[in-house]
């Protein structure tokens, strides 16, 4: 996660999709984008509709590999967290509504 820019609000990566790429290859190629990661496969976790757009929230296994080659813009926060610590974060209103809605599936992510 990342902190949004002049808010200081976290939130996920995300890009809004072309009409003709698919949710799954749009957050694939702003992975790329944003932090150098080549992600083989994404899975859908959620899909909500937040200020009247409709928000997709997907999962990808990290490697070491990746982990070890992040990059990031100039001035650009990633961080990661245990779960637990998401409750003390300051979160983007759709951020926030993701893990209201999502918080047992994502113990669930933990625990595999």
């Amino acid at each position: 996660m990342s902190p949004a820019p002049n808010r200081n609000l976290w939130h996920f990566i995300k890009k809004i999709k072309a009409q003709d790429t698919s949710p799954e290859k749009t957050i694939i190629q702003e992975v790329e984008k944003e932090t150098q990661i080549t992600l083989d496969a994404v899975t859908l976790l959620s899909s909500a509709i937040h200020e009247d757009i409709l928000h997709y929230a997907f999962h990808a296994k990290l490697t070491d590999t990746h982990v070890n080659n992040l990059s990031r813009a100039e001035g650009q926060l990633l961080q990661f967290f245990e779960l637990k610590e998401v409750n003390k974060l300051q979160l983007q209103p759709s951020t926030q509504l993701f893990f209201l809605q999502n918080r047992d599936r994502i113990e669930n992510l933990a625990i595999s």
